[in-house]
């Protein structure tokens, strides 16, 4: 007789919460076709990108109340690798190849339809890749989860979400907003980031896992006063810090990496003997 295996509730509840959030997303997406030309659009997309937050406020509870109750299971790595592609996978790319299109549209600026297609597709391929490698090399236990292999799907969607507030809001927190053309500008290059972001998804390169880093365990005060800084420019200058912080992050992956190979290219490991040497000397 085949033994039924219990569900942990709560867990479970805010890994699905995190994949409602993520249709909720698309859905604000779809609709903003329906504005097409109008202010419609940009509050519909600006809802997506919200959600796409939300959702990440789920994913990052899930995972820690499942550890804090004792409840991980392998039922959760999967079910949560399954939600993660609603909402940084999928989402993400539908809110970059319409917002590039519709911005072409409203220019009256013609374009390869198969460009933004390709691109964004590409980029929800390797979010699938990366939560696949993701669920077969996922450990339980705070220790297994210090750094990330290649760059998070929650960031990568982070950047393309906030980019949103910065092209629709990009300034106003701060009395300016952006000119017309360098808007359209940005919103016809920001295509090309979903792929970039794809790539770094799928790398080896070691990204510091954030919560664990700076928020978990006990801090200096130091650490109370950047949270506080942090924190304050989010909330009221979001339509460019939200945008930079994610950025940032996406950034020093590459960057800690590259430093990195030259300080073992500049200073090899002082503990390797050299070639040709007795061990016993």
């Amino acid at each position: 007789m085949r033994v039924k295996k219990g569900i942990a509730l709560i867990p479970t509840l805010l890994t699905l919460g995190n994949g409602f959030c993520g249709f909720l997303a698309i859905s604000k997406v779809v609709d903003g076709l329906a504005f097409q030309g109008s202010e419609g659009f940009a509050d519909n997309i600006i809802q997506a990108a919200w959600f796409i937050f939300l959702a990440m406020i789920f994913d990052a509870l899930d995972g820690r109340v499942a550890r804090l109750t004792n409840q991980t299971s392998e039922f959760g790595v999967y079910l949560d690798s399954l939600t993660d592609i609603v909402s940084f996978g999928v989402a993400p790319a539908l809110l970059a190849k319409v917002l590039y299109e519709q911005t072409l549209i409203e220019a009256g600026i013609a374009y390869n339809v198969k460009l933004p297609l390709l691109l964004s597709s590409l980029y929800m391929l390797c979010a699938v890749l990366r939560l696949a490698r993701y669920s077969l090399e996922s450990e339980t236990g705070d220790e297994a989860h210090k750094a990330f292999s290649g760059l998070p799907s929650p960031a990568a969607a982070g950047v393309i979400a906030s980019s949103v507030f910065f092209l629709f809001e990009g300034g106003s927190s701060l009395g300016f907003t952006l000119s017309d053309p360098v808007v359209l500008n940005l919103k016809r290059a920001s295509i090309f980031v979903p792929p970039l972001l794809g790539l770094l998804m799928i790398s080896r390169i070691e990204y510091v896992h954030f919560v664990s880093r700076f928020v978990r365990g006990r801090k200096t005060f130091n650490y109370l006063a950047q949270g506080l800084l942090c924190l304050f420019l989010i909330a009221f200058c979001h339509d460019w810090a939200i945008f930079a912080s994610f950025l940032l992050f996406v950034l020093s992956g590459p960057i800690l990496a590259g430093f990195k190979i030259c300080r073992d290219f500049v200073s090899p490991d002082k503990n390797r003997p050299a070639e040709g040497k007795n061990l016993r000397d």
